[in-house]
């Protein structure tokens, strides 16, 4: 009975893995993104509006997409590998310890 639950769980979490990883990437980086911000809006700060408005659209396009795919790619790769009861086991212990660090950086 208990079997499977985990293998159901798990079936759905490997069905939607790349999505999953994705919103942890995301999240990830809403919850770290505010010092990488305060650095490139450092860098950009004496340019002219134009320049800075193209920068923003490069670093938020282009950087933020890039690091996302970049963790989520990461992350995939190595929940694939789990077994099931792991897999079940980890998702559960991402999403607590997204939690807890959001509410440590006091975003929550």
């Amino acid at each position: 009975m208990i079997e499977q639950i985990i293998n159901s769980v798990a079936g759905y979490i490997r069905a939607n893995s790349w999505t999953l990883c994705t919103a942890w990437a995301a999240s990830f980086l809403v919850i770290y993104g505010g010092p990488l911000a305060k650095f490139t809006k450092n860098i950009a700060r004496t340019w002219s509006f134009v320049l800075r408005v193209l920068f923003f659209v490069v670093v938020c396009g282009f950087g933020y997409g890039f690091l996302t795919l970049l963790i989520a790619r990461s992350i995939h790769s190595q929940i694939l590998k789990l077994s099931n009861v792991w897999l079940d086991s980890a998702v559960l212990g991402a999403f607590l310890l997204l939690g807890f660090l959001a509410e440590k950086r006091k975003l929550i």
